[in-house]
This record gives structure tokens, C-alpha cells and sequence, in this order.
């Protein structure tokens, strides 16, 4: 894949269509809310988001811009609070710097950096608490 003239959506959507269709509920739910959010509108930033779900499950489907390398850690709570300038995903650091936000809803959040594109999600979250 083209880093210049591939979309940050793009590059979520061929890794996902590679997920197998008889992934668990689990996982589908949270590549149906990441498909879902990839035509939403970008909207704040990447750690107003975040601070609006301190304490929260969050899934993540990290991946390089190429594509490749792709990096999916699960059920991880969403410190907001305690740094500046990023926040701690169990102990995970991601820093707001250099991060661009390209689609937001209620539970997703798509963003990219220079070589990675990110998609962190709370679907899981807010279906076990109803």
C-alpha cells in the first residue's frame, strides 16, 4: 500500500477484511464499530476523546501505515488523567503529539501518526454495561 495516497480508513479496512468471519462476538463487535466510524466526520482531538472515557475498556487496532504490522491488545482501561500528554492504556503509553484525528463517534476514535493508524475502541465496553 501507498503511504501517500492511502487513507488511514483504507489501510483499517484491508487489515479488517482479513479478520476471519468466524471471529468471536467479542471481535466482531469491535470491527463492526470501527467500520462503522470510518465514515464519521473527524471532530476535537485525540485526548479530548480519551479524557471523556478516563476509566474506560478500550480495544485497539493498531497498524502501520503500510499495512503491516498490525497490533490488536484488548480490555485495556484508559488512563487520562494521570499524564499530560498522553494517555496510559493499561501500561502502554500513547502520546498525543503528532496525532492526527480522522473519524470520532461515541465509541471509536480513528486517528493517525506519521507511520501508524490507530483505532481505539469502547464498543465492548458500553455493550457489557447495559
Amino acid at each position: 500500500m501507498s503511504t501517500e495516497t492511502t487513507t488511514p480508513q483504507a489501510v483499517l479496512s484491508a487489515v479488517l477484511e482479513r479478520v476471519p468471519a468466524n471471529c468471536s462476538d467479542y471481535t466482531r463487535a469491535v470491527i463492526d464499530d470501527i467500520t462503522q466510524a470510518m465514515e464519521a466526520t473527524p471532530a476535537g482531538t485525540v485526548s479530548q476523546w480519551f479524557k471523556a472515557r478516563h476509566g474506560a475498556h478500550i480495544d485497539t487496532v493498531q497498524v502501520g501505515r503500510d499495512g503491516y504490522g498490525a497490533w490488536v491488545p484488548a480490555d485495556r482501561v484508559a488512563d487520562s488523567m494521570s499524564r499530560a500528554g498522553g494517555v496510559m492504556l493499561d501500561d502502554s503509553l500513547r502520546e498525543y503529539a503528532g496525532m492526527r484525528v480522522h473519524a470520532v463517534t461515541e465509541t471509536c476514535l480513528i486517528a493517525s501518526t506519521f507511520n501508524q493508524v490507530m483505532a481505539y475502541s469502547t464498543i465492548n465496553n458500553v455493550t457489557e454495561a447495559n
